[in-house]
């Protein structure tokens, strides 16, 4: 084991972003090169961190593994004091750039969560107490209400780029992101139920259709058959006889007038049968949850309901015929691109599974997510509170672009953070101040730097009490503070 190469794993996300605003001191748990370790971190805070030398992690790690393998991603900007005085001293960092990398939420229904930190450095965390999208247990309106939240901040951060590049002029473009803020028929979208009521009312007639005329084809298997039932022979059927002891065909087909010949026989597991079932169970198991996580009086409800019926009886009759479920990626044969029925059940599957992945993903990398939505909304007060000061105004706006990131991470811009969207002309001489997103008591956010044009990084040589630096509940809640804070912090940045 290396000490002088050693990573440090924050317990929770609150315990790192208060280490850095240098709020509170953390006790982060030290990793040596070449550790093993299995942790079980309490949720209650969020998710772990992990920070360390970028000359002991390199690429392609710290990686999370299983069925949703990728690298984990940084949190933008760099380390200062904070991290220097509490977490570095007597260590091989001294010297070393430091990064930070966010581990990601539980994802489906898994216990476990294996990272990778090197070749030689894993960390196994016991997740099994972790909420996710799909638990149908425990506090479902929470997760619900936050999955509301999580894909309204990603419509409006996706609909950022377009905002600037249609815009005839920056103080247009922050208008149209004013109206997207406050916009609240993106929370109230339900991607998962749109998606699932409209393949109740266009798969209808398919599903039913299918649990009566699946598609069979007919298939040959050798077969001990009485010589009166062999109607065709093969050049298997002709070896077999030839190995036979006797004179002519009665004698080799023994006493019991047996011989092996091909027999045909009607099958329904076929490919396209199986991506039925596959289709058939994932839409089960999605209605299921959708049903858990909305009430009786849901507009959507009983459609949904006789949509998951139908899905059952198509899975109960594959099931009966021994017809497993297909496992993407699916190449699909002719059935699966030419027959109406199959075609459109093959397209519906891939769009419950791209919808499963994105809800995922989008819960995975919340922190982040919210991270890049406090940039943006910091970005917004800070160019209205320079606006209203005579004299005052933007030195420079670099384009905001999406990001291309693949899987998206909860990054939707290309700049993260304020630095690339946003340059004010006036700035503060020595003044900083620190802020975090927060989910309750969870902090979730960036810590502001206006010594370095205004950017939000996690970094900070200030030392704020925790009360100034949070934000407040998440965005668009009844106990929402963020515009209050923000307002706050943008009037000191500039005055």
């Amino acid at each position: 084991m290396n000490d002088c190469g050693s990573i440090r794993l924050y317990k929770s996300y609150q315990d790192f972003i208060q280490s850095a605003a240098g709020i509170n001191e953390a006790s982060p748990i030290k990793i040596g090169i070449g550790e093993r370790l299995r942790l079980t971190p309490s949720p209650e805070n969020g998710p772990p961190v992990i920070v360390g030398a970028e000359q002991d992690i390199k690429p392609p790690f710290p990686r999370l593994e299983g069925r949703l393998r990728q690298t984990l991603p940084r949190v933008p900007g760099g380390c200062q004091t904070r991290l220097d005085k509490s977490l570095l001293l007597n260590s091989g960092f001294r010297d070393a750039a430091i990064a930070a990398w966010l581990v990601p939420w539980r994802a489906g229904a898994a216990k476990t969560m294996k990272i990778t930190l090197t070749r030689e450095t894993v960390v196994e965390l016991d997740v099994s107490k972790w909420p996710f999208p799909g638990k149908l247990n425990g506090d479902k309106s929470s997760i619900s209400a936050k999955l509301g939240v999580l894909w309204r901040a990603a419509k409006f951060l996706e609909a950022t780029p377009a905002a600037f590049a249609t815009a005839p002029s920056i103080s247009d473009a922050y208008e149209r992101l004013e109206a997207s803020w406050k916009d609240r028929e993106l929370e109230q979208a339900d991607p998962r139920g749109e998606l699932l009521t409209a393949h109740a009312h266009h798969l209808a007639n398919i599903l039913n259709n299918l649990s009566e005329h699946p598609r069979a084809v007919l298939r040959s298997e050798h077969r001990m058959l009485k010589l009166q039932n062999v109607r065709r022979t093969d050049s298997k059927t002709l070896r077999w006889l030839s190995a036979q002891p006797g004179r002519n065909t009665a004698e080799r087909a023994g006493a019991r007038q047996r011989i092996k010949a091909p027999k045909r026989y009607e099958t329904i597991s076929t490919l396209e049968n199986r991506v039925l079932r596959a289709f058939a169970a994932l839409t089960v198991r999605e209605t299921r949850a959708w049903l858990g996580a909305h009430d009786r009086m849901a507009a959507s409800r009983l459609v949904i309901e006789a949509h998951q019926n139908r899905a059952r009886r198509v899975e109960a009759l594959l099931r009966i015929h021994g017809v497993q479920e297909a496992q993407p990626p699916v190449k699909p044969n002719f059935p699966l691109r030419f027959d109406v029925r199959y075609r459109e059940i093959f397209r519906a599957w891939n769009e419950l599974l791209r919808l499963r992945e994105r809800t995922e993903l989008e819960w995975m990398w919340q922190h982040r997510t919210f991270m890049e939505l406090l940039s943006v909304r910091a970005a917004m007060k800070l160019r209205e509170a320079a606006h209203r000061i005579k004299g005052c105004g933007m030195l420079a706006h670099a384009p905001v672009l999406g990001a291309k990131e693949i899987p998206n991470q909860g990054k939707y811009l290309a700049h993260s953070g304020v630095e690339g969207i946003l340059l004010v002309s006036r700035r503060t001489e020595g003044q900083v101040v620190a802020f975090c997103c927060g989910d309750g008591v969870k902090m979730i956010g960036a810590v502001a730097d206006t010594e370095h044009a205004s950017s939000l990084w996690w970094n900070v040589s200030g030392t704020p009490t925790e009360g100034e630096a949070l934000v407040g509940e998440l965005p668009w809640t009844e106990c929402d503070s963020w515009d209050c804070r923000l307002e706050k912090w943008a009037k000191g940045a500039i005055s």
